[in-house]
């Protein structure tokens, strides 16, 4: 059973794997050649491979996909997506540097 993105997001069911690069695909609604550009840039790690060579996804992998979508549809860049999932994969921990990084940014900006 393939889950569509639309689906996915109205249940928030994602699977515990998927066992290709194809299901990702359909799951996620990015293009497969995305998702191999992603990894080969670092936006997301290397998918698992079974003994056959074909790719498998966690479901902190395709979660980490999902929120690349969501990324993408704001438009930043591939550098602020980059920034963005670093943060994310912080988790809590970052949340005071970033705000200490951000008021410096802001003041920085008010001199300028």
């Amino acid at each position: 059973m393939v889950i569509q993105q639309e689906e996915a997001a109205k249940v928030g069911d994602i699977p515990e794997t998927v066992s290709s690069i194809k299901q990702a695909a359909e799951f996620t609604g990015l293009s497969e050649d995305t998702i191999r550009f992603y990894e080969k840039i670092g936006l997301l790690p290397y998918a698992d491979r079974k003994a056959n060579g074909h790719r498998t996804y966690s479901k902190h992998q395709l979660e980490g996909m999902v929120f690349l979508t969501r990324l993408k549809a704001t438009g930043i860049t591939l550098k602020e997506m980059k920034q963005y999932r670093s943060l994310s994969d912080q988790g809590t921990v970052s949340i005071p540097q970033n705000l200490h990084s951000n008021r410096t940014q802001e003041k920085n900006a008010e001199r300028n």
